[in-house]
């Protein structure tokens, strides 16, 4: 066999390989973890060549996955191969970390996303869509339905937080991270434990009367089940802390997200499309070296990222720390 076909044939196990498997726990051998150092698209041909020298050599019969190592991780099919391990080394040699992360990161914990195919967006709800339905508008003309449609498909009162949440947690307190940057609503990274997160859409456990600016916590809006919330102190309309369709993100939190990023090692995107801006196009500060994405489906800024990982958000965090 030519050294082209060997190579086609190789590409050929990698690639079905990569489709049926992820973490190969506990079924990685000795001799094969610690040889795979490859990180870019640039190497996949040597480390073609390298398994299909390794399958050759130990593994005539299956399963495949027993020879190859636990922490490999699948990232672009059938164009690159990351080592979790070199990741584990930028991680460890890095004190300015910043986590940037979207609604894939809790769905780990039950909280369904909005974008993908089985996610709300591509739903329609009573003849409105939900992206109308979250509007600042709609909010202002049909306030009792857009409370019915919010606490229906917003609020995740009893979630708790999943293993990417406990990680990061754990990161920043090992002085490693910086700051979580979320475009989620939930709250389950404070309550994970992390303390410097910039809520870039807002957070349900806050929300504020729209005449004399008095706060009131999740609780108190879940009291008026299905009627609008009114204030117990001037009777004026309760809207929640959340950046709806047509209002503006903080500046505050968007300078402070910017500052960060810029300044950061290492960035680490998780669970977004990376579609909606402004928030989107934060990424574009960053001016590192290692920037780390790890998302189910492509995004835009594939190309710009350093590692591009298709896995569970949970289980390549938790591997971090």
């Amino acid at each position: 066999m030519d050294e082209p076909a060997r190579m086609g044939r190789a590409w050929t196990y990698l690639t079905r390989f990569v489709c049926v498997t992820s973490f190969a726990e506990g079924k990685r051998a000795a001799a094969v973890e610690g040889m795979y150092a490859g990180q870019t698209a640039g190497e996949s041909g040597r480390f073609a060549v390298f398994y299909w020298n390794m399958i050759e050599r130990h593994c005539r019969s299956p399963p495949i996955m027993n020879i190859l190592p636990g922490m490999l991780l699948k990232a672009k099919i059938g164009e690159m191969f990351v080592d979790i391990q070199a990741i584990r080394r930028i991680v460890a040699d890095s004190d300015n970390i910043v986590f940037f992360g979207g609604a894939g990161t809790s769905t780990e914990s039950g909280i369904p996303d909005f974008r993908s195919a089985g996610g709300l967006y591509n739903t329609e709800i009573g003849g409105f869509s939900p992206e109308e339905m979250l509007s600042r508008d709609f909010f202002l003309r049909h306030t009792p339905l857009f409370y019915q449609f919010y606490l229906k498909h917003m609020i995740y009162k009893d979630v708790r937080p999943n293993a990417a949440h406990r990680a990061l947690a754990e990161l920043e307190r090992q002085g490693k991270l910086k700051a979580v940057i979320t475009q989620n609503i939930d709250g389950l990274h404070q309550m994970a434990g992390s303390k410097e997160v910039l809520e870039l859409h807002g957070s349900v456990h806050r929300n504020y009367c729209m005449k004399c600016g008095k706060f009131f916590n999740l609780d108190y809006i879940l009291a008026f089940e299905n009627s609008v919330p009114t204030c117990d102190r001037c009777e004026g309309i309760v809207k929640p802390d959340v950046v709806l369709y047509q209002e503006p993100l903080d500046h505050e939190i968007m300078r402070k997200a910017r500052d960060y990023i810029a300044r950061a090692d290492v960035l680490i995107v998780a669970g977004t499309s990376l579609s909606v801006y402004p928030a989107a196009g934060l990424v574009q500060y960053y001016n590192g070296n290692n920037m780390i994405l790890i998302n189910q489906s492509p995004t835009p800024y594939d190309g710009a990222a350093h590692f591009v990982l298709r896995e569970s958000i949970g289980k390549v965090m938790q591997s971090l720390i």
